[in-house]
């Protein structure tokens, strides 16, 4: 008997074949082979109608059978659960096999007499059930991530650090289903719960920094606590009232590089976040980060009157006072995020005529209500323009001011251009994963991921490496060719070591101020010289395998939106490498 990995994990595999002797060898070398397989087993189609509408993982169904063969019973369950089907038979041809994949079925195996060949059996179905959980945990991940996406507007749209941390608990128990979370603020010496979802507090909880506690440490360290078990790490601390939370996750969120808030997370279940939640998690912080930016901004300047110049003119982004439909100052954001030389161009402009056709009306209307008193929303997305004429979408924030003691309309207007073309580029990306979940072979998995990193990202260097005999050796790159004894110590200084020891994403804006930086030698490598660098790991069941390596010859060109691409990218690239290491030691085990 074999001795199968995560045999714990049961494959539900529904047998039909119209011979009883078939059926009894079947299930008895079948569920020897892998204890993880649970067959049952049906004489006629009408047994196995029953039953395909409740849990099952694969169909093995015979050709040739009285009323029914193969092919019409693939046709007919397929539409029921589109669950792998493979045809086993001893009546098949090369049309027959030809018709069998154009109809859905997912593997076709000629019956031999041979005991031997039940495993071959076993191989294949296990093959067929990994590639298809990998596809339905993938596609998961693809809905997840868009459907964060989603609620990152419903985030943008709220005026309150309440509205925040409610908008972020209904994404945590809608799309993760995930049912207690805390989100924490930093004020002063201590990191303070302002709301929670899923129980009572057990008091106020306030947590001073040079302390202990799990989302303490994770103000201090900058960086995700994932917490597995909950009672063998010395920082827990019990927060809710009559509840026993066993796992957790707190996520720091972070303003100009400064930790400013955590977003926690815990179940009642040991081990419950995946390496998917946390990504996704990560994923939502952001948008907190911005929401919550972009709200202490307004009312400092609701504050602080005309005090705020100087923040303005320091504000990443885009900021125009409009008097009437005047502007009578704008930053040095808005000027070049419009293409203009400087902001005296702007100055004295019509506001109107920077706005699409399309959005102004909505624009005029508003901007008169706001100024006449009335209290229009203060954000809505809209199109400028240019003044080389391009569109450019934004997200839009405006409040009423005085300005040189007038009162005026303050537009902080965020460019969505990077964040349009991200949501454009993940569903590029996502097309690459059914390559992936098709390649037969390690070297094709190298050239769809690097085909992919230059479709979508167009980046100027990509290589990607893998464990191999306790270093990291780069399988494939684009944009330079190194040198195959060109080995990375997994204890190295490098960013590329950093990222595999880590299991974080490495967002190096400027190499030069980054002490793990390496320079490959040029007798190793023939390229540019690089400026900038994103350094991904590629995770398998939590433990590290490889890297996706990004590099630039510009500073700071790489964002967190290329982070998250490369993120996912590599998600899909552990899954199709599991998928084929799984075969190559299915086949070793049947030799």
């Amino acid at each position: 008997m074999v001795p199968w990995a995560n045999s714990d994990e049961k494959i539900k595999i529904l047998h039909i074949d119209d011979d009883p002797s078939q059926l009894h060898f079947a299930k008895t070398f079948l569920e020897n082979e892998n204890p993880s397989f649970a067959v049952e087993s049906f004489l006629t189609f009408d047994e196995l109608l029953k039953k395909v509408n409740d849990p099952f993982d694969c169909i093995v169904s015979d050709y040739k059978m009285p009323n029914f063969d193969g092919l019409q019973i693939c046709k007919i369950v397929k539409e029921i659960q589109n669950k792998p089907f493979i045809l086993y038979t001893a009546h098949g041809s090369e049309e027959v096999a030809e018709m069998a994949y154009e109809i859905g079925v997912d593997d076709y195996i000629r019956k031999e007499i041979h005991p031997s060949h039940y495993k071959v059996l076993a191989k294949r179905v296990l093959q067929v059930v990994e590639k298809y959980r990998s596809e339905v945990k993938e596609n998961e991940y693809r809905k997840r991530l868009e459907a964060l996406h989603t609620y990152a507007n419903e985030i943008a749209k709220t005026e309150t650090i309440e509205g925040i941390a409610d908008s972020s608990f209904d994404a945590i128990t809608k799309i993760l289903d995930f049912n207690y979370a805390s989100f924490h603020l930093v004020k002063g010496e201590y990191l303070v719960e302002i709301a929670c979802m899923g129980a009572e507090l057990t008091e106020e909880y306030k947590a001073r920094l040079d302390g202990s506690g799990v989302t303490v440490r994770a103000v201090n360290q900058r960086l995700t606590q994932l917490v597995p078990d909950s009672s063998v790490d010395s920082g827990y601390t019990a927060w809710m009232k009559d509840l026993d939370l066993l796992s957790e996750v707190a996520v720091p969120f972070m303003i100009n590089g400064e930790v400013v808030g955590v977003l926690n997370v815990e179940s009642e279940h040991f081990n419950a976040f995946t390496l998917e939640d946390v990504n996704l998690l990560e994923t939502l912080v952001t948008h907190i980060s911005s929401a919550y930016s972009r709200i202490l901004t307004m009312e400092y300047y609701r504050e602080e009157g005309d005090k705020w110049r100087n923040l303005l003119e320091s504000s990443n982004e885009a900021a125009l006072v409009i008097r009437g439909t005047e502007i009578v100052y704008a930053n040095k954001t808005a000027s070049k995020m419009l293409g203009y030389d400087s902001t005296s161009e702007l100055i004295g402009l019509n506001s109107l005529d920077n706005v699409a056709e399309k959005d102004k009306k909505i624009v005029e209307e508003r901007l008169q209500a706001r100024q006449s008193g009335l209290e229009p929303p203060t954000r809505y997305e809209i199109s400028l323009i240019g003044k080389d004429g391009r569109e450019i979408p934004v997200e839009t924030n405006v409040a009423l001011i005085e300005y040189n003691g007038k009162p005026a309309s303050l537009s902080f207007c965020r460019d969505l251009s990077e964040k349009r073309d991200f949501e454009n580029k993940l569903s590029k990306l996502h097309s690459s994963s059914h390559a992936l979940s098709n390649a037969d072979e390690a070297q094709k998995v190298y050239e769809i991921v690097l085909e992919t990193l230059n479709d979508v990202g167009g980046y100027e260097f990509a290589g990607i490496a893998l464990l191999n005999d306790g270093y990291l050796k780069y399988e494939k790159t684009i944009g330079a060719k190194i040198e195959n004894d060109w080995l990375i110590q997994l204890d190295a200084i490098s960013v590329t070591a950093r990222a595999f020891r880590t299991k974080k994403a490495q967002l190096v804006p400027d190499i030069s101020l980054d002490p793990d930086y390496i320079q490959i030698p040029r007798t190793k490598v023939e390229r540019f010289r690089t400026q900038s660098e994103l350094a991904v790991p590629i995770i398998d069941n939590g433990n590290p395998i490889g890297v996706i390596n990004v590099e630039s010859k510009e500073i700071n060109a790489f964002s967190q939106y290329d982070s998250k691409l490369v993120e996912t990218l590599a998600l899909h690239t552990a899954s199709a490498l599991r998928r084929i290491n799984s075969k190559i030691q299915l086949e070793k085990l049947v030799e």
